[in-house]
This record gives C-alpha cells, sequence and structure tokens, in this order.
C-alpha cells in the first residue's frame, strides 16, 4: 500500500493486500475528523504549547509546557482530549438572528404585490431567476420582500431606485445557484447575488455591498477582484508615460480608502481574527467580508434614524445577543456602538461622493471622470444633467 512516493506497508499476497487496505480505509474513517495539531515554542517565554496556525493566528490547547518531553508526552498521551478540545472550538458562529422581525417602514407596494414586470421596471436587474423548488407562493413572498429591501436600501443610500442593479449589469437569484452553508453569496464572475430559499433574508445588504465593491473594481480592470482590497488610485502607462489611473473617479478611490481605513482603526480586525484562528483561510478578517458586515450596520443605522427597520436587508446579532450563546466579546464580527460612528461616517461620505448618470441603459453609478467641459458636452449623458457649468 502506498501513499504518494511512499510505501505504508507491505504483504505477501494480493489478498492480504486487500485486506490490509479495509483496515486502513476503516483506520481512517475513524480518524475522519481528526486535525492536525502540532508542538511549538513560544519566542518570548521559550516554553512549549500544543495547539494548531490558523488563518488567525495560532490557537493554544495546553499552553505554558516546561520542557520539549513534556509535551511530546501530553501530545502522545491526550491525542482524544486534544482533538476534542479542538472540536470544541470550531462551532459555527452564528451572526444572524434565526427568524425576521416584521418590516418596519414606507408601504411602497400599497399592501398588493409586486409584479415580475414591475419589480425589473424598478431595479432594472439584467435577469431575476428563482429555483425549480420554489414554489408560486414563496416566489411572489420573496419579490415582494427583496422589493421592499432594495426600495430601502435606496432611500437609506440616496441612489436612484434603478441604480441599485449598477447600470443593469446585477443579477439576483433566489435559491438558484446551488446550495451550501452560507445564507447567500455574491459571484463576481456572473455579476449576480443569489439568496438561498430557507436562510437568504438578512443578507441582501451584505451582498450588495459586495456587488458595489466588485462594480468598481471591474471599472478598473479587475474583473474578479474588490476594490476594498486596494482601494488607492493608482498609476498606469499610457502613451509610454506614467500617469495616474483615472478608470475610476479619483473621488469613489479616496471614499473607498476612508471605509477601509476607518475599518481597520477599529478594533473590528482584532475580533475577527479570532473567528479565523480556527479556519485554515482568512474569512472574518478579510476585509472584503469585515466592509460588508460593516455596511450592514451602517444600513441599520440610517433606517433607525427614521424609526425604519428591515430584517430581510440587514439582520445581525447585537453584541448582547453575541454574548448569551456562549461567545465572547472579543469575537464580535460587527462594529461595536464606540466603533460605529466614525465608520459610519465614512460611510456616508462614501456615498455623498456616488454620482450617478441617466442613458439608454438606464441609471448607472458614475465611475469615469469627466477630463473636461468640452467633453462633457459632447457626452450622450449630458442632457440629463443640463450644461457642465449647471453640473458644476
Amino acid at each position: 500500500i502506498v501513499k504518494g512516493r511512499y510505501i505504508i506497508k507491505d504483504f505477501n499476497t494480493l489478498e492480504d493486500a486487500a485486506e490490509g487496505m479495509k483496515v486502513l480505509l476503516n483506520s481512517n474513517k475513524d480518524k475522519s475528523g481528526d486535525v492536525q495539531l502540532s508542538i511549538y515554542q513560544d519566542s518570548k517565554t521559550k516554553k512549549y504549547f500544543i495547539g494548531r496556525k490558523g488563518a488567525g493566528g495560532y490557537t493554544r490547547l495546553i499552553d505554558d509546557i516546561e520542557t520539549l518531553k513534556d509535551a511530546r508526552r501530553i501530545f502522545k498521551e491526550q491525542q482524544a482530549q486534544l482533538q476534542e478540545m479542538w472540536q470544541s472550538l470550531k462551532v459555527k458562529p452564528e451572526e444572524r438572528r434565526k427568524t425576521n422581525r416584521n418590516r418596519v417602514g414606507v408601504d411602497y407596494r400599497k399592501g398588493k404585490n409586486v409584479s415580475p414586470e414591475e419589480f425589473t421596471k424598478s431595479f432594472g436587474f439584467r435577469g431575476v431567476q428563482f429555483g425549480n423548488w420554489v414554489n408560486n407562493k414563496e416566489r411572489q413572498d420573496a419579490i415582494n420582500e427583496a422589493y421592499d429591501a432594495l426600495m430601502d436600501l435606496a432611500n437609506a443610500i440616496g441612489v436612484p431606485t434603478q441604480a441599485i442593479s449598477l447600470g443593469g449589469e446585477l443579477g439576483l437569484a433566489f435559491g438558484a445557484r446551488g446550495s451550501g452553508k452560507a445564507n447567500a453569496h455574491y459571484e463576481s464572475g456572473q455579476v449576480v447575488i443569489n439568496l438561498t430559499k430557507t436562510r437568504g433574508a438578512g443578507s441582501l445588504a451584505h451582498e450588495w455591498w459586495h456587488a458595489l465593491d466588485s462594480y468598481f473594481s471591474r471599472k478598473r480592470g479587475e474583473k474578479y477582484g474588490f476594490l476594498t482590497q486596494n482601494p488607492r488610485q493608482g498609476v498606469m502607462v499610457e502613451n509610454n508615460k506614467v500617469v495616474p489611473d483615472e478608470r475610476i473617479r479619483s473621488e469613489m478611490a479616496g471614499a473607498f480608502k476612508n471605509v477601509v481605513d476607518a475599518i481597520k482603526k477599529s478594533g473590528l480586525k482584532k475580533r475577527s481574527l479570532e473567528l479565523d484562528k480556527t479556519k485554515s483561510k482568512v474569512y472574518w478578517s478579510d476585509i472584503i467580508e469585515m466592509s460588508a458586515r460593516s455596511f450592514e450596520s451602517f444600513i441599520i443605522e440610517k433606517l433607525g434614524a427614521n424609526n425604519e427597520s428591515n430584517d430581510y436587508l440587514a439582520n445581525f446579532k447585537e453584541l448582547g445577543e453575541w454574548v448569551n450563546i456562549n461567545f465572547s466579546e472579543n469575537s464580535y464580527p460587527y462594529p461595536t456602538k464606540d466603533e460605529s460612528p466614525e465608520i459610519n461616517e465614512a460611510f456616508q461620505q462614501f456615498f455623498d461622493a456616488i454620482e450617478t448618470k441617466t442613458d439608454q441603459n438606464g441609471v448607472t453609478l458614475l465611475y469615469e471622470p469627466i477630463k473636461s467641459i468640452k467633453e462633457y458636452e459632447q457626452d450622450e449623458t449630458a442632457k440629463a444633467f443640463g450644461t457642465a457649468e449647471e453640473k458644476q
């Protein structure tokens, strides 16, 4: 029996080898939940600890072991207990409430159902898709709730409703694009938001921020990226000269940077790293995800300022609720009340910098700078604004 380049065990007959393979496979099945732990030495204290290195740093299961000999003995004798300790730390945090509270806000629909045609006309999505197992009533409920949520979103951030579809580039799907553990997801390659049938509600604002983040990244020539990963305005070579990269407006690049800086200055990064300690890849502490969760918090506050709320749009546990389910304050994955004012102000300045244009494709977020009055007046969208002087 071989594994890679190494012989694990050899046998005299094929029958014995086959039986040996069965034993090995059954043994591996029993260990399928085990994780590879290791012994490390603390560079400061010179003592040893047993644990595992994850995306957010080292998780120490047993710490302050005096000698390497003792560490090895504990590692061998207490392997079952160590595995149990590790598994207890890997409980997936549920950051959202299980149920949504009733929406409080303007009755945009006047108590009526929204037709697919009206939904499309209002927001300009390039397409709306439903999974085969979403029945007609569930489809109608999803459209109604999504309609109210997107209207609330547009009003909260101060953009025309048709701008929500990012110039008709964005698609929306309800339980139609695979399954998984996530409540919802955004596909940058297909430019579509998918809300799962059973757990999608509460994640719409989060995923829409991902779509917006991706939109500005695409306009900078990065098809699969997100602008929050690198919000600085760079340079490019044009006619053999190094010039500022103005594929997106400098105001928007600066607005993204201000949001990112405000988040990184807060304690959110440190707390998110705690949740990443048991993960092999960074997730919670990734700026893409931290900015989306911070945007949820911003939206909830904006609605709350008008005594409105919409859990379908954004729904997450407050700090007290998080702690009550046996999680620590040190791992809370959203801005705290002390951190929110500065982060929310950065978001407000971000949306103050947003401009839109209207053309044959509908309403689009303006991403390119207008270089001169002459160029502006020649632009087909000028009629939507008036003269360049009026615009200025």
